[in-house]
């Protein structure tokens, strides 16, 4: 029995989407933190590990003499504590965002898989007669989805964490 317009048009709106999943995770000031963070993140290495420490420094137009070392590993541990609170805070709650849209993703293969007929299968079967079966797509999501989620959430954190404690053993050493 060939499957009817209108189902065919069931079907293919209603089959879960994994490319969906891989919608960027992070909003536009979440990703503002994030970058925040990482820049922060790369001037305490240096200024742990290179001892690098600005001249003159000076902040809106103002130009001030040059900071004793520790004092600048202190500022600069401070500025990345802040980047880290707040993309924590933020990215947070992106994440719960996106975890979201996975749960409903698995949600829908449910309900699909629970509430298909053979008429459902026939039309499914009529309209993917001619295109082969990508399985990689859909098999390939998640792992990609989890690669995303530790290289924009995860990696930035802990590129953070590292940072503060170089810098903090760098200011307390004698």
């Amino acid at each position: 029995m060939p499957a009817t317009k209108e189902l065919k048009e069931k079907i293919a709106l209603s089959t879960p989407n994994p490319i969906s999943l891989h919608a960027d995770p992070l909003s536009d000031f979440a990703r503002k933190e994030r970058r925040h963070l990482l820049a922060s993140s790369l001037l305490g290495f240096l200024v742990s590990q290179e001892g690098l420490v600005p001249a003159h420094p000076s902040i809106f137009g103002f130009e001030f003499s040059q900071p004793s070392p520790r004092a600048f590993e202190w500022i600069v541990v401070a500025i990345i504590v802040y980047f880290l609170i707040a993309f924590f805070i933020y990215g947070l709650s992106d994440f719960f965002g996106w975890m979201k849209r996975y749960q409903d993703y698995i949600e829908k293969v449910e309900v699909e898989g629970r509430n298909w007929t053979e008429e459902d299968q026939q039309a499914y079967d009529d309209l993917h007669a001619d295109i082969p079966v990508r399985a990689w797509l859909y098999s390939g999501s998640k792992p990609v989805a989890v690669a995303r989620v530790i290289f924009e959430f995860i990696i930035p954190i802990l590129a953070g964490l590292v940072s503060l404690i170089l810098l903090i053993m760098s200011a307390t050493k004698a």
